[in-house]
């Protein structure tokens, strides 16, 4: 199965809604889609950067918020935007990723503040499809 993802209409903040084969591919094109999302204008120039993260929480909520908003943190410090994603570990309390992706000139969309909890839902339905609704404050 490939990752699916629809932005949701919502006042005043941006969401989106994921469906993934893993929960490693979930928080990959969570990642991902938050970056492409801010619509990033790269710098021809400069080469590749991987970054890797680490972030721990008490479930997969907040692992993947951590995650999200760790690398928003990185990005902004390095004026970076990341277009890919590899999960090194992960469980329901840790994941360590590797981002890869370039320096930028600035964002040319609504740049993303922060994931937040506000509306977050993640589950495995029956058929082991990992679902997400991850709402951004812009």
């Amino acid at each position: 199965m490939s990752t699916h993802v629809t932005i949701i209409p919502h006042t005043a903040d941006l969401a989106i809604a994921i469906t993934a084969s893993s929960y490693e591919e979930l928080i990959c094109s969570a990642v991902q889609n938050m970056f492409a999302s801010q619509k990033p204008i790269y710098r021809t120039k400069d080469l590749q950067v991987e970054r890797t993260i680490s972030v721990t929480g008490i479930d997969h909520e907040s692992v993947l918020v951590a995650l999200l908003n760790e690398a928003l943190w990185i990005g902004a410090t390095h004026h970076e935007s990341y277009t890919h994603c590899a999960i090194t570990k992960v469980s329901k309390t840790v994941c360590i990723a590797t981002l890869v992706g370039k320096s930028i000139q600035r964002y040319t969309g609504t740049e993303i503040k922060a994931a937040t909890y506000h509306a977050l839902t993640i589950y495995k339905d029956i058929y082991g499809i990992w679902h997400a609704t991850i709402v951004f404050d812009i």
